[in-house]
């Protein structure tokens, strides 16, 4: 976890490691370097630094075979694009293996695959067909406090607008966004959270700090409580639009990264979700604003928001700890 990792990586392991212990089970981490130890070790976990490029994933097998086998652990979930297969390979020769995964670049020398995404079934078409794959939205590893979530109660207007762009914010999009709803003078209340890596909330807080209608956050541990508040979400394609499912807040999504690419468009084809296109080429901000209007009637928002919760009860790290503890 680091400017270049998403922090959603680290996130959702933490997820399955809190159903593992609620089941009775015991987890450690480990990573290449020290970036998510604070994060880690505050939710109550030892984390082991291999201090090791994590760029260069094979460099850490001599350091981390001795390891697991000195802990004792039974199984291993790899989270990170940048595994390889003589890495997994290595790996599965020790311990159970378990990858997480959404892009299945090559054919995973691992024991079984994680894949929630909501492109799931169209991606194993070739490659890993063999492997046993816990495939869907069913097995997001979302937190605890979105188990069970209460049906969304939509508003018959937009009135509370949430704007987040993940860790980085990498292309300064909540400026962008909250600029053209501002230069749209629409009413509505508009906070934007931002990621634990952004570095410039003190600069967008001084910007519209005249706008009673405008707040900027730093990053919260109270996600589902902002979920629930917002009538209308916009935001970037990572791991947060399954949280957002499993509330049933109506969302405009947009993407930054390739990798990013196949949830906005999974959400779209299955009309759940609308993409507003790719920070990189597109005029995000402004298809927003389109969008916002598109999302007007409390009655599409309802829609929305029912299929939502029904892809996502927020029961799958649950799932997925099942399956590790059986094996």
């Amino acid at each position: 976890m680091n400017s270049e990792i998403a922090t959603g990586h680290v996130m959702r392991c933490l997820s399955i490691a809190d159903a593992i212990t609620a089941l009775g089970g015991r987890c450690i981490f480990i990573s290449a370097d020290e970036n998510p130890g604070e994060l880690v070790r505050s939710k109550g976990y030892d984390l082991i630094s291999l201090n090791t490029d994590w760029k260069h994933m094979e460099e850490e097998t001599e350091i981390l075979l001795p390891l697991l086998k000195e802990y004792n652990v039974a199984s291993l979930i790899i989270d990170t694009y940048q595994v390889t297969a003589g890495y997994m390979s290595a790996m599965t020769k020790s311990v159970h293996t378990y990858y997480v995964d959404d892009l299945d670049l090559f054919d995973y020398d691992v024991n079984d695959i994680i894949c929630y995404a909501v492109y799931a079934d169209d991606l194993y078409k070739e490659r890993n067909r063999d492997k046993n794959i816990l495939a869907g939205p069913g097995y997001t590893p979302l937190r605890k406090e979105f188990i069970g979530c209460a049906e969304k109660v939509i508003s018959e207007s937009i009135q509370n607008v949430l704007v987040m762009s993940g860790g980085t914010d990498t292309y300064g999009m909540i400026e962008k966004i909250v600029d053209k709803i501002v230069a749209s003078q629409r009413k509505c209340k508009t906070v934007a959270i931002c990621g634990r890596l952004y570095e410039g909330a003190d600069l967008l807080r001084d910007k519209y700090h005249n706008y009673e209608n405008i707040e900027i956050k730093n990053s919260v541990n109270n996600m589902k409580d902002w979920l629930e508040w917002a009538d209308l979400v916009i935001t970037a394609g990572g791991s947060t639009l399954y949280e957002i499912c499993a509330v049933g807040t109506p969302a405009i999504t947009f993407s930054f990264a390739d990798n990013q690419y196949g949830n906005v468009k999974g959400f779209e084809k299955r009309n759940i979700m609308r993409y507003a296109g790719d920070a990189r080429y597109d005029d995000v901000a402004e298809n927003i604003n389109k969008l916002i209007d598109e999302y007007a009637s409390g009655a599409v928002r309802k829609d929305l928001s029912v299929k939502e919760q029904e892809l996502v009860d927020g029961k799958g790290a649950e799932r997925i700890a099942k399956i590790i503890l059986n094996d």
